[in-house]
């Protein structure tokens, strides 16, 4: 907790519109030595292999030596992300994305701060599943084109907390028919509205408006200019990171709670699509020590 640096500060990045607003570090820049040692060891070739194990996964999975979206991630008092299914393509190697870690360090969050972790079903009626970010805990699931999931209301802690996390995503060469037929292609996040929610109702006519405002502002800039402008989009910021440390290390792991420190234990649970049926039990224990890590911003798009 003491290495977690505050990411309103600095050059972090900044997500800052009606469909979320938090905030998330470049890299392994700001990593102190047990982030450092912790992350590396989630990225190793051990873990990977356990992670296949307890998910079934059939494909080889990689890490991503680039955190891509991954490493760092703070939401201040008032704070949210909008539910949403993550990009499904690495943006530098284009390999599929499969599964997500999310390590969370809250000390003594309360309930009623919110921030909870929500997993929703594919027609976005319900809740099907959330989870507290309680310190010492992860949420583990599948990433696939309608794997909804968000904090999509505006966190109410007190001034001064902030929640905080930790993101690995896992990657493979090619997935299951099944769940790349929506998408064969790569696509950005996808946020989609709760039906029946006048906040989200609200939200997306504000995202609408700032794009509406965005685009008559570039057609005015061409216009006054008399010249063409060429807007150009990054996906990422170039940088050269030190090259990793090797490290060892023991962990310990279980459903959402991260244990002493001596082997890892971890239960999983998959979600039917709109009800909260628990399709699904695995268990696994393992040991073992480390590899690398880094980081950077993918964009999204929204649909109602």
């Amino acid at each position: 907790m003491d290495e977690f640096p505050d990411l309103s500060k600095g050059n972090n990045i900044v997500y800052n519109d009606p469909l979320q607003k938090k905030l998330a570090g470049n890299g392994e820049e700001l990593f102190g030595d047990k982030t450092k040692l912790l992350m590396h060891f989630l990225n190793s070739e051990p873990f990977l292999n356990f992670v296949k194990e307890l998910t079934g996964i059939d494909e080889t999975l990689f890490g991503d030596p680039y955190f891509s979206g991954a490493g760092l991630h703070e939401t201040k008092k008032g704070g949210l992300l909008k539910v949403h299914a993550d990009f499904n393509k690495h943006p530098i190697n284009g390999l599929d994305r499969r599964v997500n870690i999310i390590v969370y360090l809250n000390k003594d969050w309360k309930d009623e701060y919110g921030g909870h972790f929500e997993l929703w079903d594919e027609e976005m009626i319900g809740c099907v599943d959330k989870f507290a970010p309680n310190f010492n805990s992860i949420a583990m699931f599948s990433t696939t084109s309608k794997s909804y999931h968000g904090l999509p209301n505006p966190l109410t802690c007190p001034d001064g907390m902030s929640r905080k996390s930790l993101a690995l995503y896992y990657y493979s060469y090619g997935r299951p028919e099944s769940e790349a037929i929506a998408f064969k292609e790569g696509h950005n996040s996808i946020f989609v509205k709760r039906k029946d929610s006048n906040e989200d109702a609200s939200a997306w006519n504000a995202y609408d408006e700032s794009k509406k405002k965005k685009t008559n502002l570039e057609k005015n800039l061409q216009q006054n200019s008399g010249e063409t402008i060429v807007i150009i989009k990054s996906r990422f910021e170039e940088f050269k990171p030190a090259p990793p440390k090797v490290m060892g290390t023991q962990l310990s792991i279980s459903a959402s709670r991260l244990m002493n420190a001596s082997a890892i234990s971890v239960r999983s649970r998959s979600v039917s699509s709109s009800s909260s049926k628990v399709s699904s039990n695995k268990s696994a224990t393992f040991f073992h020590p480390i590899v690398m890590a880094i980081c950077a911003n993918p964009p999204y798009v929204a649909i109602s």
